[in-house]
């Protein structure tokens, strides 16, 4: 899902004001991506998120933004220590204390019966009742310019369809509506007061700022707008990309939406081909070609953690490149290669670390005229994210099964109009344990007795497998074998 900036139609209200949206703060929650062998870069992803954070309430203050929402999860935990609950408060009291009204909602992971009971926040911020859709008129100068109603999560389980107890009142003013919760499909994200698009559609207002899904994205565009912000700060490579939230400008009452990036951190995995970026003839060459690539990253006021995915161009072998099959053949390359591009990082205040090295295989090149869906390329990137669980020793025979059960459960629900993805397809596929493997799980059966006594090769092979095997049922080319 992607924000683009775009006006909408006409609205009801003509005063003009922004404000911004952002969730899923989970200050407190532990960034991955470093050992303790370093300990600066550790300690500065710790306070990244409230880095972030505190770069967000700042531009909402040099933005004149009427209103500051922060929709749910704001802390990661039911009981937040104090050096959290002092960041969100700080935040907050830059906020207000620069004319900024402040709107917070409780998620699943600091549901309201669990807020912190001494937490006193500053005058001009309001947390919303777990009992009750509450309403506020916003001012800009003496003259009403919107009203933000929200609703907080009562408990960390809430299976309730909350969307359903808003309704807009009609007093002709810009509507928000602010709830945390997973609308639509909720096989990634958890059944958090699920809630049908249908039902936010209908309620009448002109904008619902939501949380709970991390990545930032637009469900309906224009009467009204439903909108993820996003994650406020990367936690590791399954967040990767721009972290902070969104900022939305209504105009003679039609909103737009563009991105705000704060995060102070960034992951993000980088795909090298090897032809066309290290061209040396030598390792002394293919090295500085690799140093060349990580400063291009560097950033004022930004870390980056990278991981590097090499691959050779479709055409050729993994030796095209001398320098390349010098390095491949001499055990301990991986390590080498990072000391290398590791040296001096630590000290830097824009460091680009080098989180890992992975070889891929050659890339494939799309048929003329083509380019992947939005299907194919989230089987790509769940078949990464297993490859790399996989390679950290996270990953075992039953967490590979639950990991793709609920994937499988998303891509079907989701494939209806891109591809037929129903158990009558299984018969077509070539046998192999992979098939085994999705017709059991994809008919809610228990696939654990397949993978019982595999080890890391076979776990390896049965990824390769299924993500071919879903792709081909993507494309429409499953033969059988």
């Amino acid at each position: 899902m992607e924000v683009r900036s775009e006006w909408g139609e006409e609205s009801r209200s003509s005063r003009d004001f922004a404000f911004l949206h952002c969730a899923d703060l989970h200050l407190d929650a532990p960034l991955k991506g470093l050992r303790g062998e370093h300990p600066e870069l550790a300690r500065r992803l710790r306070l990244a998120r409230r880095v972030a954070l505190e770069r967000l309430a700042r531009r909402a203050v040099e933005g004149r933004a009427a209103f500051w929402i922060l929709a749910g999860d704001l802390f990661d935990r039911p009981e937040p220590s104090l050096g959290a609950r002092r960041a969100l408060l700080q935040a907050l009291e830059v906020a207000t204390e620069g004319g900024v009204r402040c709107f917070l909602a409780c998620g699943n992971h600091d549901p309201a019966e669990h807020w912190p009971r001494d937490l006193p926040l500053p005058p001009g911020a309001h947390l919303f009742s777990a009992e009750r859709v509450e309403s506020f008129e916003v001012l800009k100068g003496e003259i009403p310019v919107a009203v933000v109603e929200g609703l907080s999560h009562l408990s960390s389980g809430e299976e309730a369809n909350l969307a359903r107890r808003f309704r807009a009142a009609d007093r002709g003013l810009f509507s928000v509506a602010v709830l945390h919760a997973q609308v639509g499909d909720s096989a990634r994200h958890g059944p958090y007061a699920p809630a049908a698009l249908d039902d936010l559609v209908a309620s009448g207002h002109d904008y619902w700022a939501l949380g709970h899904v991390h990545q930032r994205g637009v469900l309906h565009r224009e009467q009204p707008w439903v909108v993820y912000p996003g994650f406020l700060q990367g936690r590791s490579l399954r967040e990767s990309g721009p972290g902070g939230g969104v900022w939305v400008e209504v105009k003679k009452g039609a909103a737009r939406v563009r991105p705000v990036e704060v995060d102070a951190v960034r992951f993000e995995r980088c795909r090298v081909v090897l032809e066309e970026t290290l061209r040396g003839e030598s390792e002394h060459q293919l090295v500085e070609s690799l140093l060349r690539l990580r400063d291009s990253r560097r950033e004022a006021g930004r870390g980056w953690i990278l991981r590097l995915l090499l691959s050779t161009a479709p055409e050729g072998p993994r030796d095209r490149s001398p320098a390349w099959s010098q390095l491949w053949a001499r055990p301990g390359w991986r390590e080498e290669l990072l000391e290398i591009l590791r040296e001096g990082e630590e000290a830097r205040e824009d460091f680009v670390w080098i989180e890992g090295i992975e070889w891929q295989d050659a890339v494939a090149s799309p048929s003329p005229g083509t380019a992947p869906g939005p299907l194919a390329k989230e089987v790509a990137r769940i078949a990464q994210e297993l490859r790399e669980e996989l390679s950290s020793n996270a990953l075992t025979s039953s967490s590979l099964v639950s990991s793709f059960q609920g994937s499988l459960d998303y891509l079907e629900a989701s494939a209806s109009s891109t591809a037929d993805l129903r158990a009558t397809e299984w018969d077509r596929l070539p046998p192999g344990a992979a098939r085994r493997w999705l017709m059991e799980s994809s008919a809610g059966r228990s696939a654990q007795p397949l993978l019982r006594d595999w080890g890391r090769d076979e776990l390896r092979q049965a990824i390769d497998e299924a993500e071919a095997l879903l792709a081909a049922l993507l494309r429409g080319e499953t033969e059988a074998g």
